[in-house]
């Protein structure tokens, strides 16, 4: 269980991270979105324990990050963006050595650690010094540290950044595997991985979150997308009265996406509308709601069309 309650970074004049609030109670990947600089690897840092919040609390498993911070910390396995390896050590010898520093018993360690190298594809470079690995493999590696105890939670920052298309795959297979038993934490700016295999998603924006929901639950609203050759104001006012309307962007000048959530489907009301004011429809069309949609809606910004 990992629960963070109004977390607040700031460095000098900056605040990277405002009144952070979340709840994950259940196993699954939770989706950490956000543009470069959003607050994402603040909060995992806070979270993992390798960094202080200015104000506000979290726990691990029930363990308090600040007055029970060995504790919590024991529940972890962080798997940053960029890692920092002894390169003269051999993939083998450093997951032996992350292992005695996380305390796993020496009996069960080896067998452990062969396991955790057959799931993250490091067999081939198990006898390699890490200085010799690819960017890719150095990926995989600080995937596989993370693992190492058998932690109950898992905070894993951008772990594809550096992979190859068939290890994308391979790794996000992984992650879905670990999530049935793990609570996993996967901070990415892709919105494809999030859409593939997480179970929740949360938006941060500004160092502030602006959406936290099941991401499956989000993907089952839809959109009707509406084009006319004038909008008189009027009708922007009377389909937001339409039951089940969730909300209307704009797309282009005359062009409207129209919100809603299933199974209330408003389009007669609106075809209604529309000959009410006997308005030219230049389009009418389902079109399936995206992520990429509810990430723009959340943060304000501009869509690319």
């Amino acid at each position: 269980m990992i629960k963070a309650d109004c977390l607040r970074k700031v460095y000098k004049d900056c605040i990277a991270l405002e009144e952070f609030s979340c709840e994950i109670f259940h196993p699954g990947i939770a989706g950490l979105l956000g543009a470069n600089g959003a607050g994402k690897s603040t909060a995992m840092k806070i979270l993992s324990g390798c960094l202080a919040p200015s104000s506000g609390s979290a726990s691990i498993m029930g363990y308090d990050i600040l007055s029970q911070s060995r504790e919590a910390r024991n529940q972890i396995g962080y798997a940053p963006e960029t890692m920092l390896f002894y390169r003269e050590m051999k993939v083998q010898e450093y997951l032996e050595y992350v292992g005695t520093l996380k305390g796993v018993k020496r009996n069960c360690l080896s067998r452990q650690i062969m396991n955790i190298a057959e799931e993250c594809n490091l067999k081939d470079v198990f006898s390699k010094k890490i200085g010799n690995l690819s960017k890719g493999y150095c990926q995989r590696l600080g995937l596989a540290q993370a693992l190492v105890g058998d932690p109950p939670i898992l905070i894993v920052d951008e772990p594809t950044s550096a992979l190859d298309p068939l290890q994308i795959i391979e790794t996000r297979n992984l992650l879905k595997r670990l999530g049935k038993k793990k609570y996993i934490l996967l901070s990415t700016h892709i919105l494809s991985e999030v859409e593939q295999i997480c179970d929740q998603v949360i938006i941060l924006h500004k160092g502030k979150i602006v959406l936290q929901k099941n991401l499956h639950s989000l993907l089952q609203a839809n959109k009707i997308v509406l084009s006319l050759a004038n909008f008189p104001g009027v009708i922007l006012e009377e389909i937001n009265q339409i039951e089940g309307i969730h909300h209307i962007d704009f797309l282009h000048e005359n062009t409207l996406q129209i919100f809603f959530q299933n199974p209330l489907d408003p389009s007669q009301e609106i075809q209604e509308i529309c000959q009410k004011y006997n308005l030219l429809v230049l389009y009418f069309g389902y079109s399936r709601i995206t992520l990429e949609d509810i990430y723009v809606q959340a943060t304000h910004t501009e869509k690319v069309v």
